[in-house]
């Protein structure tokens, strides 16, 4: 967007700036959604009718570019939605950076959780027996749960990183 706002700011005509932008685009979707745009605004459509066409902007940008040709000013609207996306993925880099340590020590967290019941607990479960003693129920289910770790821990972990990769794309 900014591209295409520059090159009409300079006084390129529409369909001039969306081929020089889709031609300097190296992103092959942005390229194509370029080339959309392109096709599009040469068969007589507006960019605000072709950008809806393409599905690939948020109708706010759509209605806004759209205010924009009817107002003449064109080149600023693009210009403001550039900086607004600009912002957009700075906060969006931001809140990600600031979620890597709490996520980072909740995967310590669940380590070392792991750890006590796959390892520290079973050295447990010898001695209870041992001592024929009734345990309480919270003993028999960190009991079992451990048990079940043991038994099944490597399917779980599978399915968990399965949907950590999943999540994190």
């Amino acid at each position: 967007l900014r591209q295409i706002g520059v090159l009409l700011r300079a006084g390129f005509p529409v369909v001039r700036a969306l081929e020089a932008a889709a031609v300097a685009s190296l992103d092959p979707r942005v390229h194509a959604t370029l080339a959309s745009l392109d096709s599009s605004v040469r068969s007589g459509k507006g960019l605000s009718q072709a950008m809806a066409e393409t599905g690939a902007f948020p109708e706010a940008a759509v209605g806004t570019v759209r205010a924009g040709e009817t107002a003449g000013n064109l080149y600023e609207v693009l210009l403001e939605l550039a900086r607004l996306y600009d912002r957009e993925l700075e906060t969006r880099r931001r809140v990600r950076t600031a979620l890597t340590y709490p996520a980072l020590v909740l995967a310590v967290a669940v380590g070392v959780l792991l750890f006590l019941l796959g390892y520290v607990v079973p050295t447990f479960r010898l001695l209870f027996e041992d001592s024929q003693v009734p345990l309480p129920l919270p003993t028999i289910i960190l009991l079992e749960t451990s048990a079940f770790l043991r038994d099944w821990g490597w399917l779980l972990l599978l399915a968990g990183l399965g949907a950590g990769w999943d999540g994190w794309r």
